[in-house]
């Protein structure tokens, strides 16, 4: 299904299967795909402000510098997908999966990613300034040189997690783990930079 540059605000496609299908630079401003199939489909640069993605498949899929700000993606599976750029500002991440998915240099600022997981995923320079991370997953992941200040880390996993030159300033920390964590030069949540060699030293 070839669907580029469409305009499809406010369309509902609800349980529709658009595995493989080209939507990127497409306009689903408002969409509804509550329970769709996206596997493998691309989303490149394309609107889904303020769709509903709830409960989407979307492994595999593209999504590069698309706009997702105030999206709802709860419970949404995005496995392997790949997100660079994309813009999440004040969505709904609740329960969603980005395990081993790219999200390299994305904005999630103010999103809500409670019981989130980004295991194994790679959020280099990623912007997660004021989002809420209780209870959120990200063992393994790669969040070098992300900004993470003023987040919400309650019960928040950070094990194994590669968090070299991360920012922390001020964020909220609550039986957070960063067991086997690296956080060589990240900025603490007291401003404090971490040793080179680091393993919860900061804390």
């Amino acid at each position: 299904m070839d669907l580029r540059n469409a305009v499809l605000i406010d369309v509902n496609f609800n349980g529709s299967d658009l595995t493989g299908a080209n939507l990127s630079d497409a306009d689903l401003s408002s969409a509804r795909l509550v329970g769709a199939r996206l596997v493998g489909a691309n989303f490149n640069d394309a609107y889904l402000v303020a769709a509903d993605l709830t409960h989407v498949e979307a492994t595999n899929a593209t999504l590069q510098r698309a706009r997702l700000s105030r999206a709802v993606l709860i419970k949404a599976g995005f496995e392997h997908a790949n997100l660079d750029g994309a813009q999440l500002y004040d969505a709904d991440l609740r329960q969603a999966t980005f395990s081993a998915a790219s999200l390299i240099k994305a904005r999630l600022e103010q999103a809500n990613l409670k019981l989130s997981n980004f295991s194994g995923a790679d959020l280099s320079s990623a912007v997660l300034s004021r989002a809420d991370l209780e209870k959120a997953n990200f063992r393994g992941a790669t969040l070098e040189k992300a900004k993470l200040d003023n987040t919400r880390l309650v019960f928040t996993d950070f094990s194994a997690a590669n968090l070299r030159g991360a920012a922390l300033n001020n964020a909220e920390l609550l039986e957070t783990q960063f067991v086997g964590a690296q956080l060589g030069n990240t900025s603490w949540i007291d401003g404090r930079r971490c040793r080179a060699r680091s393993e919860g030293s900061c804390l």
